[in-house]
Formats: structure tokens, sequence, C-alpha cells
């Protein structure tokens, strides 16, 4: 509809004559007749003025269809649709922090490895400095993007109580694909063991410089897809659990108030894991001088995680 017609029956709708509007709006009744007829076009403060004096927005005002009640729909569903986009922003910004942080302590030490090959291959070790420098630049990103990822996410849910889910097309969408993501990357894990396992059958360590490089060298691919595939699952992982239709929330979800506390344990336990098996990578590589075979603590560290979610959620779920 046009703006004329959008005008006229705004008017009438609120029972007020050319004269009453043109009073509030000090124009002439002249004036609001013709933007009525279509002869004239309201200036911009005076557009301002009829969307504030009838409760629309400008959009509204020029492209909607009032008489169909468009503009009513529109004004009442806007605020939530910019709730549910800016929640779905927060969830997508923090699960990218999360799962950067998660791959680069394990893409850290894929360097690490692959650095401690080339020491072993030129009998260097600059290289195995350089490996252990690159571990600890890459646990101190990962730090960072925890520590900050995680308060400017908690700040963002104190200051908008309002946000209460994403919509339900943006859910539905992910769950579509959910399925698909969540078997693709735990088939890329099944790929890197078998890779893992027979890189080692086809290159096993004899004792040479070479044989050690390559130990090195697979170790470090390995480690490097994992660290995609890991990354992946936390990323995942936590829009599956925030990706909730608003319609699905009843309270606002503030702070930590809204969280298990087996969880936070469990989280917290978790990462006290990880952080040993990273002590104990290093000091084997250290004091043994073992980088190349010192890397299983990082799959039995993941593999007691697991355990230890698997057994939080379980006892959770029984009380």
């Amino acid at each position: 509809m046009s703006v004329a017609e959008n005008i006229s029956i705004l008017r009438k709708r609120n029972g007020i004559t050319q004269e009453q509007l043109a009073d509030e709006l000090g124009v002439s009744r002249q004036a609001v007749s013709k933007w009525e007829t279509g002869e004239a076009f309201p200036e911009t403060d005076k557009l301002i003025a009829l969307c504030d004096k009838f409760g629309v927005n400008c959009d509204a005002l020029l492209r909607g269809n009032v008489a169909a009640g468009e503009v009513r729909e529109r004004d009442s569903e806007s605020p939530d649709r910019n709730n549910e986009r800016a929640e779905k922003r927060r969830i997508d910004r923090f699960s990218l922090m999360m799962a950067f942080g998660v791959g680069s302590t394990l893409l850290g030490v894929a360097l690490c490895v692959l650095l401690s090959g080339f020491g072993v291959l030129r009998d260097a070790k600059p290289y195995r400095i350089f490996g252990v420098a690159c571990v600890f630049l890459f646990v101190a990103a990962s730090v960072f993007l925890f520590v900050y990822g995680g308060i400017t996410n908690e700040n963002e849910k104190k200051a908008h109580p309002e946000r209460r889910g994403v919509s339900a097309e943006d859910a539905k969408a992910f769950l579509r694909r959910y399925p698909l993501v969540m078997a693709c990357l735990f088939a890329g894990v099944i790929l890197l063991i078998v890779m893992l396992v027979l890189g080692f059958a086809l290159f096993a360590p004899d004792g040479t410089k070479r044989s050690g490089f390559n130990g090195c060298v697979i170790t470090a691919v390995f480690l490097a897809g994992l660290s995609v595939c890991v990354g992946g699952l936390c990323l995942i992982g936590i829009r599956r659990d925030g990706y909730k239709p608003s319609s699905e929330v009843s309270e606002p979800q503030t702070g930590k108030a809204n969280e298990s506390r087996l969880q936070r344990i469990a989280g917290g336990i978790s990462g006290a894991i990880m952080l040993t098996a990273t002590a104990v990578f290093l000091l084997c590589g250290f004091l043994g001088d073992l980088w190349h075979s010192a890397w299983v603590v990082f799959p039995i560290g993941g593999i007691l995680c697991g355990i230890v979610n698997t057994v939080m959620q379980s006892f959770d779920k029984k009380n």
C-alpha cells in the first residue's frame, strides 16, 4: 500500500480528524489532505512524528499494509526476532572461541612434535626448543580465548536477560545438519587413528634418524587432524546445547544459575586432566627425550575426560 493510504487508514483507525492531526503535527489541514490523496509527501520530521503518533516504524508506514494488519504484526514480532538473532550471534561467537581454544592446544603440540622430528633428523636442539615454545604460545592463545570468551559470554547473558533462545527456523535448520556433521567428525577421528596405525606399521621406528623423523611427522599429522575434529565437536556441542527455540525457554538464561553444578565440576576435572597430560608430555620430552612416544598421554586424557563427563551426566539425570 502507499504512504497516503496508510496515513488515512491509521488516522481513521485512531478516530482523529484531519484538523486534529494537523494541529498535533503543526501543519495545515490541507497538508494532511494532500498527504492522504498522494498529492504531497510528508517531510522527514513529519514522517517521524506520524510514526510516533500511531506507534509504527517508518518501514511499516512507507511499505506496510495497515489494512491487513501487517504493521501491527511487524511491530510486535520485530523485538522478538531481533533478540533471537542476537542470541544466535552470541552462541556462534562463543562456540567459535571455545572451538579454536580447544583446537589450538592440540595444534601447538602437533607443531612441537613436528619440530622435534626435525631436531632428531638434524641432531639440533634448537628445533626442540622452538617446538616447546610453540606449545606454550598456543596454550597461551587457548587460555586467552577461554578466559575472554567465557567472561564476555557471561556478561552478555547477564546484560540481556530478555534473550531466551533462537528462532524456531534456525533451531530446525541446525538440527537437520547436526547428525551429518557429528557423523563426519567421528568418522574423521576413526580415520585418523587408522592413518596413525598404518603409518607406524609402514614406517616403524627402527632407531635411525629417518625413521624417528617419520614417526614424528605421522604423529604431528594425527594431532593436527585431531585438533580439527575435537574443535569441531566442541563447536557443534555448544551450539546443540544453545540452539533452543525461544518458545521452549521459559526463563531467561542468566549467568551460571541455569548450569548444572555437576556439569561445572566435570568441566573443571576435564581441564585438570588435559593440563596434567600436557605437563606429562613436556616432562617426558625434556627429561627422557620421548617426544615421539609421549603423545599417547593426550588420547588417554581425552578418554578420561569422556568417562568423567559421561559419569557426571548419568549421575545428574538420576538426581
